[in-house]
């Protein structure tokens, strides 16, 4: 996890200068590779970033009562990993 400080303008500003530096350290072993240079340790390995993908889903709306419109959240689980231990789990919430 890397904490940030501030707000959403830094958070995309220090996000972009991470993804920039290990898109520069994975270029950088792909031509130490081409160029047949020693393989370093494979934990000192970088790997490529993957996006970070999170789906919605959005239901027609049912009216009835208090849940008239809104967004509704049900059994939410979180984690870094999207494995266990989960940070959040069995979220329920409701904005509407």
């Amino acid at each position: 996890m890397i904490p940030y400080r501030g707000g959403y303008t830094e958070f995309k500003r220090g996000h972009a200068i991470r993804v920039r530096e290990r898109e520069k350290e994975v270029k950088k072993q792909l031509e130490d590779k081409k160029a047949g240079k020693k393989q370093r340790h494979p934990e000192d390995l970088v790997e490529k970033i993957r996006d970070y993908v999170v789906k919605f889903r959005f239901y027609p709306p049912q009216v009835s009562g208090d849940d008239a419109g809104g967004i509704s959240v049900h059994d939410v689980a979180f984690s870094y990993t999207g494995k266990k231990p989960w940070l959040l789990h069995g979220l329920n919430f409701h904005v509407g």
